[in-house]
């Protein structure tokens, strides 16, 4: 994993998958996995370069906080200058995973982005409190125009339907799947390897397809 510098601030960013692929996947994860791929077998099956990003606790913002300064919009602006050094093309579209806490900035990423980001995917995606949170988080996710999946746990504890069909309700193009973690094991939260494949499939997809 290397440090890629950004606007006031670096990245943790790790690249892997088809080195020749034209498709970039951008992954934003808090966890210190984030470097490792979430399941190899299911990357070599779909031509896709992934670039990997790690946010610290410090570069996130709670989930919601979309408006103002944030620890969160500081870090949308630095990743926006790590895709520009991967993809140079601005004409180029590009798919983007927001997982659990960092959902927030991939939703403030696409909208920053608009029509480059083609195609999301929200894994796990944790409800919005506060009434304000709530509001400023609509008013963003409602210029978000990318073909959007959720990926919730049935049971997730916190991740829940609730919340993943209020994202559904507010952004412009969003579908949910919930998805029974118990098939996967004991825990009932959903991890982005639980969903990995299925993913791909979204942000590989043609428009209006998948």
């Amino acid at each position: 994993m290397t440090r890629a510098p950004g606007a006031g601030t670096q990245l943790e960013c790790t690249v892997f998958g088809a080195s020749g692929a034209t498709r970039l996947v951008v992954v934003l994860r808090e966890d210190g996995a984030a470097s490792v791929d979430p399941d190899a077998r299911a990357t070599a099956r779909h031509d896709v370069r992934v670039l990997a990003v790690q946010l610290r606790s410090s570069e996130v913002a709670a989930p919601g906080a979309y408006g103002g300064e944030t620890a969160g919009s500081t870090t949308v602006a630095a990743l926006e200058l790590v895709i520009d050094q991967q993809v140079p093309d601005p004409g180029a579209s590009i798919g983007l995973v927001g997982v659990a806490g960092a959902g927030a900035e991939a939703v403030l990423l696409a909208q920053r982005l608009g029509s480059r980001v083609d195609r999301m995917v929200l894994v796990a995606v944790p409800s919005v409190d506060s009434a304000l949170e709530r509001h400023l988080a609509e008013q963003v996710m409602s210029e978000v125009t990318a073909d959007t999946l959720i990926l919730n746990g049935v049971d997730d504890p916190d991740a829940s339907a609730d919340a993943a069909s209020w994202h559904e309700a507010h952004l412009r193009n969003a579908r949910v799947e919930l998805i029974p973690v118990t098939l996967y094991g004991p825990d009932p939260h959903l991890g982005i390897a639980d969903v990995w494949d299925r993913a791909l499939s979204h942000l590989t997809a043609r428009r209006g397809s998948g």
